[in-house]
C-alpha cells in the first residue's frame, strides 16, 4: 500500500548509463513488427536505480525511412503507481512524466542513454543502414525547411487528388472525419440491430471485424509521413532568432520600415505561438491515435485468442458427441443381452415350477 501513496523517490542512476553505448552495441539491431523487448538497447536500463529496467514494444507501421513510426515506453515495475501511466508513446508525455515525478533528472542524459528509433527488419534490406547513437549531422535549417516543405506539398496535392477520385467513384465515402464519426455511429448502430434480431449469428473471426472499417477511409492516407519532420523543423526554424526566420516578403517598399518591422513581428509571435500551440494538440491527438491502436490491436489479438478457444472447444464437443454415440451403442448392446439373460431367468423358474408341481402330483 506505502508503494502506491508516496511518489518513487528519485536517486541518481551510476554516471555510465547516461552514456551512449560504445563499440560492437553501437549498433542496432532491426527488429520484427510488435516485437518487445527489455533493456538497451531501445530502451534505458538501471534508470532511476540499479535494477530499473525499462520495457519497450513497436508496432505495425513503418515510416519511409525503415524506422517504426509506433513504439512504446514500459516503466520498471518498481516506479509503476495506480493513477500514474505506465508506458508512452511519444517523447513529449515521456519527458511530461519524468519532469513532474523525478524533479531534476538529467532528461538529456536519459534519452542518450538509449535509442528512440527503432529500425524495421522488414525494411532494414534496403532502407536502413547500420546506425549508432552518435548524433547526426544536421542540414542547414533554411535548407531542411525548405526540402522537407515541398515534398509534404507535393504528398499532400498527390493525397488529395487521390482522395478527390475515391469521393468521385464511390458515394459512401465520407467527406470529412465529422461525417467519418457518424457513418461509423450509424454503421455500429445498424450491426447491432441486425445482432440483435439473429442472436445465434456470432462473428466468426478476426476478419469479421476487419471487414467493418474495409470501406473506410483511413485519416493516415491524408497525414503524410513526412509531416512530423516537417513540423519539427517548422517549430525550430521558428526558435531562430528573427533576423533568421523574417522572410524577405514580409517588408514592403512603400510602408515605413519601423511600422513595417512592428507589425511583421507581431504577425510572426503570433504565429509562432499559434503553430507551438497546434503542434502541441497535434503531438496529443497522434499519442491518443496510437494508444487507441494498441488497444485495438490488444482486443483483435484477445478475440482472436477467444477465437481459438471456440474452436477448441468446439473439436473436443464433436470427440464428446462421437464418445456418447459409441456409448450409446454399447448400452444398447448391454440392454439386449440384459433382456436375453432375463427371459434365460423367466424360463429356468417356470421350468423349476413345472418340476415342483409334478412331484407334488407323484408323491400324493
Amino acid at each position: 500500500m506505502s508503494d502506491h501513496s508516496s511518489p518513487p523517490v528519485y536517486m541518481p542512476a551510476p554516471i555510465n548509463v547516461c552514456k551512449p553505448a560504445e563499440g560492437a552495441d553501437n549498433f542496432l539491431k532491426p527488429v520484427t513488427p510488435c516485437e518487445v523487448g527489455e533493456g538497451l538497447p531501445y530502451a534505458p536500463m538501471d534508470w532511476p536505480n540499479p535494477g530499473d529496467n525499462w520495457g519497450w514494444r513497436v508496432g505495425k507501421r513503418i515510416s519511409n525511412v525503415g524506422y517504426y513510426s509506433d513504439r512504446f515506453l514500459y516503466l520498471p515495475k518498481r516506479i509503476q503507481r495506480a493513477g500514474a501511466p505506465r508506458h508512452f508513446a511519444s517523447k513529449l508525455s515521456l519527458e511530461r512524466f519524468l519532469k513532474s515525478e523525478f524533479p531534476g533528472a538529467d532528461l538529456e542524459g536519459f534519452f542518450a542513454s538509449f535509442s528512440w528509433k527503432v529500425p524495421s527488419s522488414l525494411a532494414y534490406s534496403t532502407d536502413v543502414k547500420a546506425t549508432t547513437f552518435s548524433p547526426e549531422t544536421p542540414k542547414p535549417e533554411t535548407e531542411k525547411v525548405e526540402e522537407e516543405t515541398s515534398t509534404v506539398k507535393r504528398k499532400m496535392k498527390h493525397t488529395a487528388a487521390s482522395s478527390s477520385v475515391k469521393r468521385q467513384t464511390r458515394q459512401s465515402r465520407r467527406q470529412s472525419i465529422d461525417d467519418a464519426g457518424d457513418t461509423y455511429e450509424s454503421h455500429s448502430l445498424n450491426n447491432e440491430e441486425a445482432a440483435n434480431e439473429s442472436p445465434g449469428k456470432d462473428m466468426k473471426s478476426t476478419t469479421d471485424l476487419d471487414d467493418l472499417f474495409e470501406d473506410k477511409n483511413s485519416p493516415d492516407e491524408t497525414i503524410p509521413k513526412e509531416f512530423d519532420s516537417y513540423l519539427d523543423s517548422l517549430v525550430d526554424s521558428l526558435a531562430q532568432p528573427r533576423s533568421e526566420t523574417l522572410l524577405p516578403h514580409t517588408v514592403t517598399v512603400n510602408s515605413p520600415p519601423q511600422e513595417n518591422d512592428l507589425a511583421a513581428a507581431q504577425r510572426l509571435e503570433e504565429n509562432k505561438a499559434k503553430v507551438t500551440s497546434l503542434r502541441q494538440e497535434y503531438n496529443e491527438l497522434k499519442e491518443n491515435a496510437t494508444l487507441l491502436q494498441a488497444e485495438i490491436d490488444s482486443n483483435l489479438s484477445s478475440i482472436q485468442g477467444i477465437d481459438d478457444q471456440i474452436a477448441q472447444l468446439k473439436s473436443q464437443r464433436t470427440e464428446l458427441m462421437k464418445t456418447i454415440e459409441t456409448k450409446k451403442m454399447a448400452r444398447f448392446k448391454v440392454i439386449i443381452t440384459q433382456k436375453k439373460v432375463a427371459e434365460s431367468i423367466t424360463r429356468a423358474a417356470d421350468e423349476i415350477q413345472l418340476s415342483k408341481a409334478r412331484k407334488s402330483q407323484n408323491g400324493g
